[in-house]
């Protein structure tokens, strides 16, 4: 067999491997995460509620590194993956609030306000500790955490910006068509027996101090 060899072709074998990578990272990612809202919520209109404000703040985050950056280096080609696993916990939370509030007989606004001024608050905090994380690799020597810490801290601000904002309007066209939740008639309130102490709990912290 005869073929080409060299530093060029290093280079185009290594970049297409890459992108051959990011593709099914992706994609394995993407199914996974839909597996799972599935699981938890059993409904599937929870499935593009939490996913479309994710995917566009993935292509927001994306068009912004094509404006101030131009192009992706080997550590922030993932970047994308990076973003759905950190904030599909921003949408979980508000929409978990959200159906918990509907469920206790609030309406569409209501609900929406308590989650967002509530459950919001802290999810913003989270978000916010997390994205100064990030941001404080601007600090490196190294270009790529650089690059890193500042795709990934903007990022992280625009899942939590998309969710706050276009969550709340497909939960408000989805409720046009379905409700999401049902208000509960009977109490759900349920006596749990006081166990007293967490059992072993010296055990516990002994053994996870000593490993």
């Amino acid at each position: 067999s005869v073929g080409y060899h060299g530093p060029f072709n290093t280079a185009v074998r290594e970049v297409n491997g890459v992108r051959r990578d990011i593709m099914q990272s992706a994609l394995f990612t993407f199914a996974v995460l839909l597996l799972l809202l599935w699981g938890f919520f059993r409904k599937l209109r929870s499935l593009p509620i939490i996913m479309i404000p994710l995917t566009m703040a993935v292509i927001w985050t994306l068009a912004l590194t094509f404006v101030f950056i131009r192009y992706l280096n080997v550590i922030t080609a993932f970047i994308g993956i990076v973003l759905l696993g950190l904030g599909i916990d921003y949408g979980i939370h508000i929409l978990s609030r959200y159906i918990r509030e509907r469920r206790e007989g609030k309406s569409l606004a209501d609900a929406i306000r308590i989650s967002l001024s509530h459950t919001g608050m802290a999810t913003l905090v989270g978000c916010i500790t997390t994205a100064v994380t990030f941001l404080s690799l601007l600090f490196s020597r190294f270009e790529g955490f650089v690059q890193f810490g500042f795709i990934s801290g903007v990022g992280i601000l625009l899942c939590l910006f998309s969710i706050f904002t276009v969550m709340p309007a497909l939960i408000a066209l989805f409720e046009r068509r379905k409700p999401l939740a049902v208000p509960e008639t009977e109490s759900t309130e349920v006596t749990i027996k006081n166990f007293g102490p967490f059992p072993l709990y010296r055990g516990v912290l002994l053994g996870s101090v000593l490993f």
